[in-house]
């Protein structure tokens, strides 16, 4: 992982200029998250919108199910009357047949009476005829039958005055029976008004409830886009004053080209560019060069930086990277031991690792600046070259 790191450096290091892009790619990712915060902001003005709407919607059907269900009531108390009502006529009615049966049986009493009172006149009035019955007992017939008429006529006539009573309670049954069919109809209809405008308030009350989940998803979302934002403009403000820095460092590093001290005391084995190779006799292209160090000597900064990397890489063994700002990086491999880690500030001439302990010790130092590399021995100090 470590190895595979330094390589993307190293490439980097070739290809890229650093700084510059990346104050591009932050400057461009805030320009693409302030354009979504801003159709976030929209969308959530519309729906915030949408959710006021439904709100009052939601308000006035909750009004009309109050009204109906006080119609409602007010109409069960009415059934409720009505009911109460009918059976007091039931009631009365009941009585009223029990009177126009009992009425009507006095009347057939009556006519049986006074029927037999006739016969009994009759048969009284032959014989006082015969025998020339008394004044008084000729009064005492003509009364009996004058009271069993008068007897049969109030009969009659309580059986018919009942009669049309009962009748009247039958129509004023019929009445509120009527009433009350109609009430019922009313009932039923209004329940299902109370029913249709529960399910409306029921949708408009889930959908306002999912329309604030997502408002509320959509603040979180806008509040972490905010968050991102003032990161992202924060890391470009560090990075411009890194870049300020950078540059600053540059200048000062440039001033000082060709007077930078050595990394380690020692001769040089192998210089930059194109040179014979001692043994093989190939011509081959180096890109820094190689000095020959008496083992485990303290290997220096040439300059004050900051450490890219430190570790192990492929050929070129302990591998120390140092960037001093204004895309210049020296590079130190073929150590024997490192003795500083990434991340950390180090001053120019301070040690950050040593020299192999065997008698062939050798480092290997290459310099680049915007990624390409260049003649080291052009900014270190000049001195007298030992070339094997």
């Amino acid at each position: 992982m470590i190895k595979s790191m330094a390589a993307v450096l190293l490439f980097s290091l070739t290809v890229f200029p650093g700084y510059p892009e990346s104050v591009q790619k932050l400057e461009k990712n805030i320009q693409s998250n302030q354009e979504n915060l801003r159709k976030i902001q929209e969308k959530m003005a519309v729906l915030q919108k949408e959710r006021s709407k439904l709100k009052k919607e939601e308000e006035d059907l909750f009004l009309k199910l109050k009204n109906v269900e006080k119609n409602i009531q007010g109409s069960t108390q009415k059934q409720n009357r009505l009911s109460r009502q009918i059976r007091q006529l039931e009631s009365q009615i009941i009585q009223l047949n029990r009177e126009v049966i009992h009425f009507s049986q006095e009347k057939n009493w009556a006519e049986e009476r006074l029927l037999q009172s006739l016969k009994n006149y009759h048969a009284r009035a032959l014989v006082a005829r015969r025998m020339r019955a008394s004044p008084i007992q000729r009064w005492w017939l003509k009364d009996s039958i004058v009271s069993g008429v008068s007897q049969m006529k109030s009969a009659e006539s309580l059986a018919i005055y009942t009669t049309a009573q009962r009748e009247q309670k039958l129509g004023d049954k019929k009445e509120l029976s009527s009433l009350k069919s109609h009430l019922n109809l009313e009932v039923s209809k209004q329940k299902e008004i109370q029913k249709e405008k529960s399910h409306l308030y029921q949708a408009t009350l889930e959908k306002r409830t999912l329309m604030e989940q997502e408002v509320k998803r959509l603040q979180e979302t806008r509040e972490s886009l905010e968050k991102w934002i003032s990161d992202l403009k924060r890391r470009k403000e560090e990075t411009l004053a890194e870049r300020k820095a950078s540059e600053a460092a540059k200048k000062q590093i440039l001033a000082r080209k060709g007077n930078l001290p050595w990394p380690v005391e020692g001769t040089i084995l192998s210089p930059y560019g194109k040179y014979k190779h001692p043994t093989l006799g190939l011509i081959l292209i180096q890109n820094g060069i190689k000095i020959q160090a008496p083992p485990k000597s303290p290997v220096k900064s040439v300059e004050k930086g900051r450490v890219a990397y430190a570790a192990d890489f492929r050929s070129y063994g302990q591998t120390v990277i140092i960037d001093h700002g204004g895309e210049l990086y020296s590079i130190y491999g073929h150590l024997g031991e490192i003795s500083v880690k990434n991340g950390k500030k180090v001053a120019g001439g301070e040690i950050i690792g040593l020299t192999n302990s065997n008698n062939g010790s050798q480092l290997y130092f290459e310099f680049r600046s915007q990624g390409k590399p260049e003649n080291p021995t052009l900014w270190l100090t000049a001195k007298k070259e030992t070339t094997k």
